[in-house]
């Protein structure tokens, strides 16, 4: 075979081997990484999807933007074991394995602190940070308010490894070590319990609490409907360390021994498989199910994005728990994803999401969002009152829709079109 043979049929596989491998990218595309010498054992990304937060083994909680910037760290009492954060960062909750229960605000500055038990194994905030969820090995099931006030405390079958709640914190589910998964209600009421195979060290409740989705230590995940029905499972074969659902729990990610962090649809299909170098001890998957946050044994902190995904447009949720103002006038913490979008109150300007809107007069009022490339969002509004309004923005149509192709995939496509292409005049020339 003469030399020109085989370099033509070198280019060649090199081409057939660099267009699939750039391909690949479109699966996930990690938009940053945190790194610290740690263990982080657990992360959560905020409702509006700006703050992710994470704890390690090494007793430091940190809280970043979106971006991947540091916000602040914090160092508790011991190694952490459940993180959890509301829209904007606003506040922040975490426990450890020395037994406590922190509340953190925006700042990092520790609001309290509650000793429950020897280890506190996991905590749940809802969206706008009324309330608190943490589940300690002392059989105890526990829900605060922000306030630090103990709303009720429920004895569960045995340790308490998992909690979760909807966006709202009106439902309140749990995960035992010895197999079974809870559901309560705010007024302390069991709604149900359903068994699983092994103990389940993860739980989940969709924000919207259509969907609740159990991890459990023999690698099933396990997802009930709202009545505690099971719509289906998998099994990845090793114990599953974390699981979480986007906002009407039409995706599911999971985190594993094996080191991988999946993401299945509600077809039961994995659409996604992520490798770290490490065992996953925890995943959060953002509200509209297109970012995800991995935390590995391997000193990371991973943000992927995930292409293809169809986003859900949540709806705003009422706080449970409005808080009357005398006085007439109300405030309304309005935020938005994406933020920066202008702000109108009965069609005046106020200014741009995250913002506290103060002196809301008593009545209705129509609150409108609007930002370029983005419809024009409205919602009615009382005021006199304590109102939180988180607005998923949709895209504008006329904007456009983007490439699925990935940059990268597009880069080497071209570039071996031209590789073949020059061999192939060469070749013809040599004859």
């Amino acid at each position: 075979m003469k030399t020109s043979d085989i370099a033509y049929i070198t280019i060649i596989s090199l081409c057939i081997m660099l267009i699939p491998a750039a391909a690949c990218a479109e699966d996930a595309s990690l938009l940053w990484e945190f790194t610290q010498v740690t263990n982080f054992a657990d992360t959560a990304i905020s409702p509006d999807e700006g703050y992710v937060i994470a704890g390690g083994t090494n007793s430091e909680v940190y809280l970043l933007d979106s971006s991947g910037r540091l916000i602040w760290e914090k160092t508790v009492d011991g190694a952490v074991s459940g993180v959890s954060v509301s829209d904007n960062g606003e506040y922040s909750v975490a426990g450890t394995k020395n037994g406590t229960l922190y509340l953190f605000d925006y700042h990092g500055n520790t609001l309290w602190k509650k000793t429950l038990g020897q280890v506190v194994y996991d905590t749940a905030i809802s969206s706008g940070g009324i309330y608190i969820a943490a589940g300690s090995n002392d059989a105890n099931l526990y829900l605060y308010k922000s306030s630090g006030e103990l709303v009720w405390k429920k004895r569960l079958a045995d340790e308490v490894y998992c909690v979760s709640m909807n966006a709202d914190g009106s439902l309140i589910t749990a995960g035992t070590k010895v197999f079974y998964a809870y559901l309560y209600n705010l007024k302390g009421e069991n709604l149900w319990k359903y068994r699983t195979d092994d103990q389940i060290n993860d739980v989940d409740m969709s924000p919207d609490g259509s969907r609740i989705v159990a991890g459990c230590a023999d690698g099933r995940v396990v997802i009930l409907d709202g009545n505690g029905t099971k719509v289906w499972a998998t099994n990845v074969k090793v114990p599953v360390n974390g699981v979480s659902s986007s906002y009407y729990g039409q995706y599911i990610a999971v985190g594993s021994n094996d080191n991988y962090a999946r993401l299945y649809g509600d077809d039961k299909q994995e659409i996604l498989k992520y490798a770290t170098y490490g065992n996953v001890r925890g995943v959060s998957l953002s509200y509209t199910g297109t970012y995800l946050s991995v935390a590995s044994n391997d000193e990371n902190l991973y943000y992927l994005s995930v292409p293809g995904i169809v986003a859900a447009t949540p709806e705003p949720l009422p706080s449970c728990e409005p808080v009357i103002n005398l006085t007439g006038a109300g405030v309304v913490y309005i935020n938005s994803t994406p933020s920066g979008a202008d702000v109108y109150i009965d069609n005046s300007y106020i200014g741009i999401t995250p913002i506290e809107a103060e002196d809301i007069a008593q009545g209705n009022h129509i609150l409108m969002l609007r930002m370029p490339g983005y419809d024009d969002w409205t919602e009615e509004i009382s005021g006199g009152q304590e109102t939180r309004v988180s607005a998923v923005m949709s895209a504008s149509k006329s904007s456009g829709n983007r490439s699925s192709a990935p940059p990268a995939a597009v880069t080497v496509f071209a570039l071996a079109i031209g590789i073949v292409a020059a061999a192939l005049i060469s070749r013809k020339n040599k004859n």
